[in-house]
C-alpha cells in the first residue's frame, strides 16, 4: 500500500503538468487569435521560397518552403498588423513537396486572397480581384 505522501506528490505533479498545458507551454496555441469572419477561406502564397515555420516568428524552425500560388487555409493568427503571422493549413501538396493538410506558420505579408482567375466563384464574388 502506498503512503499518503506518495499520492500527494503524484497529485502535485499532475496539477503542475495540467497548469503548464493550460498556460500554453505544452500546447503552443494559447496565444493565437481566431480568424475574423471577414478573412477569405483561403489565400495564395505570393513569393517563392517562403519559410513554413513551426511557430509565429523567425526563431522557430522552418519545416519546409512554400512557393508562389501554393494555397493555404488561414486557421488563426498572431500579432495583427504589419508583423502578423498566420497559422495555416496547406490545401494541396505544395510546390516544395509539403503534403496537403500540413499545418505551420507564415508571415501574412507574403499571402494574398486568390484572384477571380484562381478562386472559386463564391470567393470571387466576395473579394473581387481580376
Amino acid at each position: 500500500m502506498k503512503s499518503a505522501s506518495t499520492y500527494t506528490r503524484l497529485r502535485t505533479v499532475i496539477a503542475a503538468v495540467g497548469a503548464m498545458t493550460m498556460a500554453g507551454l505544452g500546447v503552443g496555441t494559447a496565444y493565437a487569435s481566431e480568424v475574423p469572419p471577414s478573412k477569405p477561406t483561403s489565400e495564395l502564397v505570393m513569393t517563392d521560397a517562403l519559410n513554413f515555420r513551426a511557430g509565429p516568428n523567425t526563431d522557430y524552425v522552418a519545416r519546409g518552403m512554400l512557393y508562389a500560388n501554393d494555397e493555404v487555409e488561414i486557421i488563426s493568427y498572431r500579432n495583427a498588423g504589419p508583423n502578423q503571422w498566420d497559422k495555416v493549413r496547406l490545401l494541396r501538396t505544395s510546390a516544395g513537396g509539403l503534403p496537403a493538410g500540413s499545418v505551420g506558420w507564415v508571415k501574412q505579408s507574403y499571402l494574398a486572397p486568390p484572384t477571380c482567375a484562381s478562386a472559386p466563384d463564391d470567393q470571387c464574388d466576395l473579394y473581387g480581384g481580376g
